[in-house]
């Protein structure tokens, strides 16, 4: 599903932001920042510890069990997380793996950006436990709180960031004023 997904994104990509694919193909860069090094530190091994839990649990040793109709659930916010983060890379021709402002970065305001500021984490929170629901393992979810708090971290990072760096950014707080969830924050 995962792997369909990437496909899918590629070349949903290749045809509506090209440039994109090239600047997201190196994980650390230059100018990447220092909260972005320490947030890859700790984001690939949580990511890796949630699929290796979820997967004893749910093949090997059958830890725990769920319901057909989480299962289900667990592929639906799986699609809403791809649909929602595959939206915000199209309209953003910045949506790099870091914060990296240059002197072409405009802020985006179209598409998702205009519902939540920060889109693309907000999918990355709605998919992360869609993993563990999806092969149906209650115990794979306990790391995934730890990523959630991971990506709350990093959004407030990268706003404050953006507020101080970006020009035009802290006017774009005033009409697009939630972070990662409409309403709340």
């Amino acid at each position: 599903m995962i792997l369909l997904h990437q496909i899918a994104n590629t070349v949903v990509l290749i045809k509506l932001n090209p440039q994109l694919l090239n600047k997201r193909g190196k994980l650390v860069q230059k100018n990447t920042k220092l909260f972005d090094k320490v947030f890859i530190t700790f984001y690939i091994p949580i990511s890796l510890i949630i699929s290796i839990i979820a997967g004893l649990d749910a093949v090997r040793y059958e830890w725990s069990n769920m319901s057909f109709e989480i299962i289900i659930f667990g592929v639906g916010i799986f699609i809403l997380a791809c649909i929602l983060g595959s939206w915000a890379m199209v309209v953003n021709p910045h949506f790099e793996r870091t914060v990296l402002i240059n002197r072409d970065h405009k802020v985006c305001t179209s598409g998702a950006y205009k519902i939540v500021r920060h889109p693309g984490y907000t999918a990355e929170i709605i998919a992360a436990p869609s993993y563990s629901l999806i092969l149906g393992s209650w115990w794979g979810l306990v790391p995934v709180g730890a990523l959630v708090i991971l990506f709350i971290n990093r959004t407030a990072l990268e706003d404050h960031t953006l507020q101080k760096e970006l020009p035009g950014y802290k006017g774009y707080t005033k009409i697009t004023r939630y972070r990662l969830i409409p309403f709340v924050w």
